[in-house]
């Protein structure tokens, strides 16, 4: 891939590791990925490893592929998970596709806590077994976002008990929807829940917006001081703030609560829809029956 944000080349390649947990087709060979970098595609970095299945996974689990993109400032991308044994019948030598993220294009970590983001069709359908990734991002279309992936309805070993050789077998080229940066969400349900932000500043903008579904609920959200020079007793090691109450006229009470499910909602207090004029606050979003998936300034 081309990393606009750092301006160079970021080649995904494919490493094999001995692990003694691993259960797979390659018995203790495991898939894993690796990361090598260039300034002008000719000469490149010795690739290291980036992501390896861990104790965390089923012991079949292998890392086949990779794609990635640079999106808001930070990078994101599809893993392609394969399941190399039979010890899952209902995945057995199969690809589905998960989520991974960076902030810096080198230290990748899985996201959503390993959630299938997308998964293999129906027993029967087209894509049922093996999905597999392009290297190019999802194009935009107006507020969704359009992954084209391929898809195969045999598994990755040719095994009589699970695929006889004689029996057809299909590819094809498949379109999955997302909402626009609707990879990740923030959930709250009956019980109201909060989540708040480190302290931030926004360079430019002085109306806040978001990306979230409140259907059926509601989202709300205070602004608060942040104190960076008396850090609370008991804060970790590095941390150099607190989060205060809110400012007056930006509290809970003062917010006009969102009810919509859009992917660009504007933040509005009973006085009006600018935020403060300050360096540095940090914003507490209240979710009842809700779902966060981004916030920005304009």
């Amino acid at each position: 891939m081309w990393d606009p944000l750092r301006r160079r080349f970021i080649a995904f390649t494919k490493r094999h590791l001995i692990s003694p947990r691993t259960l797979g087709d390659m018995g203790t060979w495991v898939r894993a990925r690796g990361i090598s970098f260039s300034d002008d595609f000719e000469h490149w970095t010795p690739p290291v490893t980036c992501l390896v299945p861990d104790a965390q996974d089923p012991r079949d689990m292998q890392f086949y592929n990779q794609s990635a993109w640079a999106t808001e400032g930070m990078y994101v991308g599809l893993l392609e998970a394969y399941h190399a044994s039979y010890r899952d019948p209902e995945m057995a030598y199969k690809r589905d596709l998960q989520l991974i993220s960076s902030r810096d294009g080198e230290l990748w970590w899985r996201a959503a806590d390993r959630q299938v983001f997308l998964p293999p069709g129906a027993e029967g359908e087209w894509d049922s077994h093996l999905l597999d990734l392009n290297a190019a991002p999802p194009t935009l279309i107006g507020d969704e976002l359009w992954f084209f992936y391929g898809g195969r309805d045999y598994p990755h070993e040719q095994h009589p008990e699970f695929w006889p050789s004689d029996r057809p077998r299909r590819a094809a080229i498949g379109l999955a929807t997302l909402r626009r940066e609707g990879y990740v969400s923030l959930d709250a349900g009956v019980e109201p829940g909060t989540v708040t932000t480190r302290p931030i500043r926004f360079a430019e903008g002085k109306r806040l917006f978001v990306n979230a579904d409140a259907r059926g609920g509601s989202i709300a959200v205070e602004v608060c001081r942040v104190n960076v020079s008396e850090a609370r007793p008991g804060l970790p090691r590095g941390i150099k703030y607190c989060v205060e109450d809110a400012l007056p006229g930006w509290g809970r009470d003062d917010a006009v609560p969102i009810t919509e499910d859009a992917t660009r909602l504007p933040v509005r207090w009973r006085g009006g829809d600018a935020l403060p004029e300050r360096d540095w606050f940090s914003l507490r979003f209240v979710l009842r029956n809700a779902a966060l998936y981004s916030f920005w300034a304009e």
